[in-house]
């Protein structure tokens, strides 16, 4: 009466319903590299490779971080609550310190492999996706982390910005910058995420809000005084509502349309605070390390280390 060949967990999951499972959560998250490996000799005989990535990750998580064994979110919950759920696209850039000649020769790979400059204008958006998710499933399964210990991750902060694209905005030398620094001190890779809401992430600004929301600047031109009111008294929206309350007599059907589409809009902002940013920052995590083998009875496999950017400096 033991336990079947196809049995998984104690969950009771099998194996065939585990690989299925993790099928799906792979095609939600849509781990991506968008573009071929750059090298960069750093001086000291340093060489680094630059890599680009985007995953989609839920508008929406779960109402509270659902957890595995150790603490860890578990994110097969969260991705999963719901198919059909909005997602949003986080970009983040790795710096690899590049140490061995199967290194070089990998990463070289992944150059030799990219469609040829003259075919990039005849590739359908699929295929153009299909080739980025095959490189980011080659750079996964070369790397073999079960862990992220050797990772660095570093959070932007404020106020609105995306992290600093390596090479253009940090130097990556030993003594150029904390970049530069970590990778001479133990730490293989450099993960610089922008946050949702900023850089080349899913970004929050007027244009981007005007296409999801046009309702909401619909009284825009008949009423510069209320872009000024929400400008000067931003905290309490009181002299909005003033204004909007004569145009509740003048302009109803507007005024019902602007003011259902604020509150759809204040909705959608609050997703892109720290708690969601920090909870994409473990998706980014788990898209990188190879599944665990025993769900049931795992570790936390935290970052190596994590590097804070605020308004004061900088906090480890």
């Amino acid at each position: 009466s033991g336990s079947g060949s196809g049995s998984g967990s104690g969950s009771g999951e099998s194996k065939a319903q585990k690989l299925l499972r993790m099928a799906k959560l792979k095609q939600k998250v849509n781990h991506r590299m968008v573009s071929p490996p750059v090298f960069h000799p750093c001086g000291e005989g340093r060489r680094v490779v630059v890599t680009e990535h985007y995953i989609s990750v839920p508008l929406k998580y779960g109402p509270s971080p659902a957890t595995s064994n150790g603490g860890d979110v578990d994110l097969d919950a969260n991705v999963n609550a719901d198919q059909d759920q909005e997602s949003i696209d986080v970009y983040f850039s790795i710096v690899d310190l590049v140490s061995t000649a199967e290194e070089e020769s990998f990463f070289r790979s992944l150059q030799s492999t990219a469609t040829d400059i003259e075919n990039v204008w005849s590739q359908t958006k699929v295929s153009r996706l299909r080739e980025q998710q095959k490189r980011a499933d080659q750079y996964k399964e070369f790397l073999q982390m079960k862990d992220a210990n050797q990772c660095i991750l570093y959070l932007q902060g404020g106020p609105g910005f995306g992290a600093p694209q390596p090479i253009n905005g940090i130097g990556l030398g030993d003594k150029s910058s904390w970049v530069g620094a970590a990778l001479g001190k133990g730490y293989k890779r450099v993960v610089l995420m922008d946050q949702r809401g900023t850089g080349k992430s899913t970004t929050i600004t007027k244009q981007t809000l005007e296409k999801k929301f046009p309702d909401l600047f619909q009284l825009d031109d008949k009423s510069p005084r209320l872009w000024i009111c929400s400008q000067e008294d931003i905290s309490s929206m009181e002299s909005v509502n003033k204004e909007l309350d004569g145009f509740d007599e003048t302009e109803p059907e507007l005024a019902s349309a602007f003011r259902a589409a604020l509150s759809e809009a204040k909705d959608y902002m609050t997703h892109f605070r720290a708690d969601n940013i920090v909870r994409d920052a473990e998706s980014i995590k788990d898209a990188l390390l190879l599944p665990v083998e025993d769900e049931e009875n795992t570790s936390p496999r935290p970052w190596g280390a994590a590097l804070g950017q605020s308004f004061g400096g900088c906090s480890w």
